[in-house]
């Protein structure tokens, strides 16, 4: 698990400080990372011990009333297991970049929560140009250095956001 996330951060780091400055762009970063994403969780095979399952991921690019309600990014997620169970799932996120300022911007509260009122669980995806340095990423972790963050879109939150001034 550990060297997994390893090389997603790898990835993140790679995708944010090669695109800055010159494609520093959300829809650019976006499709850079499914692409890295599908290549990493595409469809693969996994055995443990005396069981096995296939889990592939998709991911899409929204457009259009499709982005407007649900955010940038849909990936959907399958496990079919030994067993024969299959188990799918979806995740959406909304995509923010920062800008030279570290300020994100482009956040626009109104569309927060129209994402949030069409799917409660959506996330919100957010790029920097810098290295932060963010908490927790495993229990006998303090913290580590990443270029993106991910947060679930949730009403409190919402209703803290100062977007001009937004900043991780």
């Amino acid at each position: 698990m550990r060297s997994t996330i390893d090389k997603l951060e790898r990835f993140f780091s790679e995708i944010c400080s090669e695109s800055y400055p010159a494609e520093w762009d959300e829809n650019h970063l976006s499709f850079v990372l499914m692409k890295k994403l599908r290549e990493l969780f595409g469809s693969h095979r996994i055995h443990f011990n005396n069981w096995s399952k296939i889990v592939d991921w998709k991911s899409y690019k929204n457009r259009g009333k499709q982005e407007q309600g649900c955010g940038d990014i849909d990936l959907i997620v399958t496990i079919q297991f030994s067993s024969g169970e299959v188990l799918k799932g979806v995740a959406c996120l909304e995509a923010k970049r920062d800008f030279g300022s570290g300020n994100f911007e482009s956040m626009d509260l109104n569309q927060l929560k129209r994402i949030k009122g069409n799917l409660p669980y959506a996330h919100l995806l957010m790029y920097t140009h810098r290295s932060q340095e963010l908490q927790l990423k495993f229990p006998d972790s303090k913290s580590w250095q990443s270029h993106l963050w991910v947060s679930l879109l949730i009403r409190p939150w919402l209703s803290l956001i100062n977007c001009d001034q937004m900043s991780i």
